[in-house]
């Protein structure tokens, strides 16, 4: 475990063998550290009660403008969880868009998935990923949310990427609902072929128009281009999109299935 009174106030608490420096200088386990704070070397920070000490890996990051409390879930799957408070509604708008980019950078670099929950000056987030991609994963998506280093494409620069051009999610629905064709079952093929000719310009109707009205990023644009004839990657291409983005999509798409 680790503490400082710093200004960007971070503790970690880590299961590995060797957790901390003694006041000697010299290695400590876990438990040795706890007792080493019982018998009066160190005191316990008060934020320590804000951690999460049954995970394999907990911080803690707070300075001016929000506070950061992580924690990470070794093994297969990889899992990251954090919760981010702002102390400002422009610092919470913010770390939104940073936190979309790192998800648009994961989907697109098949490193990983995730999920945001943003509610006032609140964020929770939800990082996993699987076998070879949690390498991408720890470094990616956990340097970008703590501010440090990032990777080699310019994270922050996805954030606050312009409005894309809405008109290549024409062609890119049309791909999509050819390739599930291609890929239903020859009963479903034979039922839906009477519905596609009306079906691909409502569909392409719902994306492009969602997408001129909430002024979707140009990452989001591109990551449905990109994966059209990959079914299961378009369909968590969503998953870049703010909460109100994906609801006004979703409400269109069901007007469209439902031939409205």
């Amino acid at each position: 475990m680790r503490g400082g009174g710093s200004a960007s106030d971070i503790g970690s608490w880590t299961a590995s063998a060797c957790a901390s420096p003694s006041a000697s200088g010299s290695c400590v386990a876990a438990e040795a550290w706890k007792a080493e704070v019982r018998q009066g070397v160190a005191a316990i920070p008060s934020y320590v009660a804000e951690l999460d000490l049954r995970a394999a890996i907990a911080i803690r990051i707070a300075d001016e403008t929000r506070t950061i409390r992580a924690s990470t879930q070794l093994g297969d799957p990889l899992t990251v969880t954090a919760k981010v408070i702002a102390t400002s509604e422009k610092g919470a708008k913010d770390d939104e868009h940073r936190m979309r980019a790192i998800l648009s950078y994961l989907s697109q670099g098949d490193a990983g998935t995730g999920t945001l929950q943003p509610a006032g000056l609140t964020i929770d987030a939800y990082f996993t990923s699987k076998g070879a991609q949690a390498d991408h994963l720890l470094a990616i998506a956990l340097p970008a949310l703590m501010g440090a280093d990032e990777p080699s494409r310019d994270v922050a620069a996805d954030a606050t990427d312009a409005p894309g051009d809405c008109g290549p999610l024409n062609d890119a629905v049309t791909r999509y609902i050819a390739e599930s064709m291609a890929k239903a079952p020859p009963t479903r093929r034979t039922e839906l072929e009477g519905a596609v000719a009306t079906l691909v310009p409502a569909l392409q109707k719902a994306f492009v128009e969602s997408c001129t009205a909430g002024q979707w990023m140009a990452s989001a644009v591109t990551c449905h281009v990109t994966h059209a004839t990959d079914l299961a990657r378009f369909e968590r291409c969503r998953e870049v999109l703010t909460s109100e983005q994906r609801a006004t999509l979703d409400q269109a798409v069901a007007a469209a299935l439902a031939g409205k």
